[in-house]
């Protein structure tokens, strides 16, 4: 979210200033890339299918982002995947909670 946030902000103030989009310089679009790539590996790991299906939306949220047209857009954009991110977080974090109540029930059941 770091990267897609700093595409957002750069957009905007390049936007502002010239009137119109700007290459993102190639820190950022460099960390854009090795994010996704990263978070394509970590996803195909994933069993929750419904945590994956979430992932898969936020990770279009994000190229919506970069896909913005003017400041509205990447606006709206932003929010929707910050919106995205955190139900992308609210499940993973269900899905631990019952890794572990599966994890206690078995170490319970095994006294």
């Amino acid at each position: 979210m770091r990267y897609v946030v700093q595409t957002h902000l750069h957009d905007i103030k390049s936007f502002r200033a010239t009137g119109g989009w700007q290459p993102l310089n190639e820190e950022i679009d460099e960390g854009v890339r090795k994010a996704r790539a990263r978070l394509t590996i970590l996803a195909e790991r994933i069993r929750d299918e419904t945590v994956r299906q979430l992932i898969d939306q936020y990770t279009a949220a994000c190229t919506e982002v970069t896909r913005a047209r003017n400041e509205a857009e990447s606006k709206n954009a932003i929010e929707h995947a910050s919106n995205r991110v955190i139900e992308v977080q609210q499940q993973v974090g269900s899905a631990l909670r019952r890794l572990d109540d599966d994890e206690d029930l078995m170490l319970n059941s095994n006294r």
